[in-house]
């Protein structure tokens, strides 16, 4: 996994990774007749490259479960409905092209496969991390705060803890990394290592810190 040290380089990496097909896969899907509307992610791309390829050889694709259907049709609702989680230049690959998953008359989730909906949903929660990092503008040696989210059988429902981190890298997955602190903790959970961009609140900037920062993560609190 590649890291940086600028956020933006993440996020070009992470443009590129779900941007539109590329010309190999336009390519392939010729040879393999598979038909592009031209707005597809390239990872729903390589889902129905690879669900024509494996059909083809007499393995028809696995129908999607009925947990992906729900979790993407919230997505959906989701990402159509709050515009301020989509950038303007993502509308028409993303937010526009997602309303043709459903049937028109219906209003239902037309069928997927379950590689199709698996590309759906990480495309969607990659562009969710693509807008966290442009808000949250992460750096190296930036003070952050990270709720962490936990679910035990002995826990009524969610858990969440509250820990402040220091910033050290940010990966081309878009995920936070954290400098790891020296300091002992409590409970059967250590400190986060790394969280999405979602799940972090900026609490200093690096240039208002001192070089030896190190905070000691923070308790817990229910949900």
């Amino acid at each position: 996994m590649t890291t940086f040290s600028d956020w933006r380089a993440a996020l070009a990496a992470l443009e590129d990774a779900h941007g539109l097909a590329s010309g190999h896969q336009r390519d392939v899907a010729d040879r393999l007749e598979v038909p592009l509307a031209g707005r597809e992610p390239r990872p729903v791309v390589d889902a129905m490259l690879q669900d024509q390829f494996w059909g083809r050889l007499g393995h028809p694709p696995e129908p999607a479960s009925a947990r992906q259907r729900d979790y993407l049709d919230t997505l959906l609702v989701e990402t159509i409905s709050e515009e301020q989680v989509w950038g303007q230049q993502h509308e028409a690959t993303t937010a526009t092209y997602l309303i043709s998953l459903r049937d028109e008359k219906t209003g239902q989730l037309l069928p997927l496969s379950w590689r199709r909906a698996s590309a759906w949903i990480g495309h969607v929660l990659a562009r969710r991390t693509m807008a966290a990092l442009e808000r949250l503008e992460p750096a190296p040696g930036d003070l952050v705060l990270c709720r962490r989210r936990f679910r035990r059988y002995y826990c009524p429902g969610d858990v969440r803890r509250k820990e402040t981190h220091v910033v050290s890298s940010i990966s081309n997955t878009g995920r936070v990394n954290f400098k790891q602190t020296q300091q002992s903790y409590q409970g059967w959970n250590p400190p986060a290592r790394h969280a999405w961009p979602t799940d972090l609140e900026m609490i200093a900037p690096a240039e208002v810190l001192p070089a030896d920062a190190d905070p000691q993560p923070g308790g817990w609190s229910a949900a």
